[in-house]
């Protein structure tokens, strides 16, 4: 399998911190059948021999003559990779609940919102104030001199307020995160794409010939009814050039 070395842009990172070790049996694989590829898309033979015979063809070389995958071999193991790690992130993009990026901007914006009033309100705080805190046993730096045992709120609460600005600027805009799992799969295989071409994905805008759009779009169409998506049924052309002027941006 190719070692990828970039994971995902992810704006809802579900676990921090370093992930528990696992204790599995050593004979956890045993009778497994050995398998040239990793991704349960490629397991049936019958999809690889469409992808080789049918796709491969198709995206090979773009239209100014330019061979951009040169190996097939490499082609199908890159998409195989990127076809894994589609599925081994996708529960952190579908758009249900907490996940949801209004969700998150409502959040977001009630905690910044919070976070200022707090900041207000320690601005404000007299020495008296403090008094009575440190005898209910939290001192405060600003107001003593035990730096070993003290607490900067004022400090504290501006990291906050600076990270969830951060946090709102990246989510603002008009997308709810309805095609947040495209947007996924759009990237890994743009993760694909250069690293068998040398090349950073592209969109063509042909205005004479709609239907060339360019072997990157025509590599994320073909993979998209082969995939599990939320709302397949609702991506559209428009949806799929939207994924790939989002991955320019970046």
């Amino acid at each position: 399998m190719p070692k990828r070395t970039k994971l995902p842009y992810n704006p809802n990172p579900p676990i921090y911190g370093n992930l528990p070790e696992l204790s599995l049996p050593d004979k956890i694989f045993s009778g497994c059948q050995p398998s040239k590829y990793s991704s349960q898309y490629f397991s049936d033979q019958d999809t690889v021999d469409c992808f080789r015979r049918k796709i491969y063809p198709q995206v090979r070389v773009n239209g100014k003559g330019a061979v951009l995958f040169p190996d097939e071999e490499q082609f199908l193991s890159e998409l195989d990779d990127a076809l894994l790690h589609f599925d081994m992130f996708r529960g952190c993009f579908i758009d249900t609940g907490e996940h949801s990026l209004n969700v998150q901007r409502r959040y977001f914006k009630a905690l910044n919102e919070t976070a200022s009033k707090l900041n207000d309100l320690l601005c404000g705080m007299s020495e008296l104030h403090a008094t009575r805190l440190a005898h209910a046993g939290i001192e405060l730096r600003q107001y003593t001199e035990k730096r070993h045992s003290s607490h900067d709120l004022h400090a504290n609460v501006a990291e906050l307020m600076t990270a969830t600005e951060k946090v709102r600027a990246g989510l603002k805009g008009k997308n709810s995160g309805r095609f947040a799992e495209l947007y996924l799969l759009t990237e890994l295989l743009g993760q694909m794409y250069q690293s068998c071409s040398g090349r950073a994905p592209s969109h063509t805008d042909n205005q004479h010939n709609q239907d060339s759009k360019g072997v990157f779009f025509v590599l994320i169409k073909s993979v998209i009814p082969l995939v599990n998506l939320q709302n397949k049924k609702s991506i559209m052309d428009s949806s799929i050039t939207e994924g790939i002027k989002l991955l320019n941006q970046r």
